[in-house]
């Protein structure tokens, strides 16, 4: 029945890590202890003694049984994933205490995470767009016919609406090539099918 749940996702990894290394910033004084799962796994007497005497209290024994080496069920290798080359980065710097490193390292609009988030709302469609949507509008007649049957269907006034990717959303795009409001709007790529070819 779960065959193909995906367990090993780096979005919410890379998103929790980025809100822990502003946390751990913001708060230098507090003492952190990195406990990795699967040396927990392996050898879990020995990483729990090191959680204990950390804490400096509590009595983990109990746990030391319920911890098999079978748990370690799935691999993030096994899951393909654009996001796998940031969390990696995300885990080394974070693990060796390289929180502003991590938060440099995603101001850049052009990471794969970044883009994966980015949206916004187009005003010929109607609705929330990703890049990723954005892409397949420009780059795929038979996606570009089903948002432009959506917006009809709506009532958007599309004919007289601008791409807004094409006015300065697409980060791809070096500044000259973007398209002022009016010239998205005169030169819609909706209404002229032969665009592509230009």
């Amino acid at each position: 029945m779960f065959e193909d749940l995906v367990i090993h996702t780096p979005e919410m990894y890379i998103d929790v890590t980025i809100r822990a290394a502003r946390f751990l910033l913001a708060y230098p004084e507090i003492p952190v202890h990195f406990v990795h799962f699967e040396e927990m796994v392996e050898n879990p007497v020995e990483i729990l003694t090191g959680v204990q005497n950390f804490l400096g209290k509590g009595d983990f024994s109990k746990a030391y049984g319920v911890i098999e080496p079978k748990l370690n069920r799935s691999k993030p290798e096994d899951i393909t994933n654009d996001l796998w080359e940031d969390a990696e980065f995300t885990y080394e710097k974070f693990c060796n205490g390289q929180y502003e490193e991590i938060l440099s390292y995603f101001e850049d609009p052009k990471r794969n995470f970044n883009r994966m988030k980015r949206s916004w709302r187009c005003p010929r469609y109607g609705q929330q767009v990703t890049e990723k949507q954005c892409h397949g509008c420009r780059e795929n007649a038979v996606i570009r016919g089903n948002y432009k049957n959506f917006a009809q269907n709506m009532r958007v006034d599309w004919e007289h609406e601008p791409c807004l990717f094409e006015c300065g959303y697409d980060i791809d795009r070096n500044t000259n090539e973007y398209k002022t409001i009016e010239q998205s709007i005169n030169e819609n790529f909706w209404i002229d099918e032969n665009w592509l070819k230009k």
